[in-house]
């Protein structure tokens, strides 16, 4: 699998709880689709997320990543963001800290 993703550079906060991650699809020849597969962090904050399949047709994916009901996601701070997309071989991109929040 050749295909590879990351995060926006910057993410929306779509509540107090949840965040809308989202990033690129770039497909290497013969892929056919994928899952992807996040965890967001902000201190002692973590969630995770997940999206359904995707598959060359498209150039983007993205899903919620929602806290429990009594935390929330504080945004004047950056998260950090972790990736991987399946099916084996696995593909995890490099963590990417430090993502800004856009409410």
């Amino acid at each position: 699998m050749l295909m590879h993703s990351n995060f926006n550079d910057r993410l929306k906060l779509k509540d107090a709880r949840t965040i809308v991650a989202k990033g690129p699809l770039v497909w290497g020849p013969g892929d056919a689709q994928c899952k992807i597969d996040v965890t967001i962090s902000q201190g002692s904050l973590q969630a995770p997320g997940h999206t359904g399949s995707y598959n060359q047709d498209e150039g983007c994916w993205e899903c919620d990543v929602q806290l429990p009901s009594n935390q929330r996601w504080d945004p004047n701070q950056p998260v950090d963001c972790v990736g991987t997309a399946t099916p084996p071989p696995q593909q995890q991109w490099p963590p990417q800290p430090g993502i800004s929040l856009n409410s």
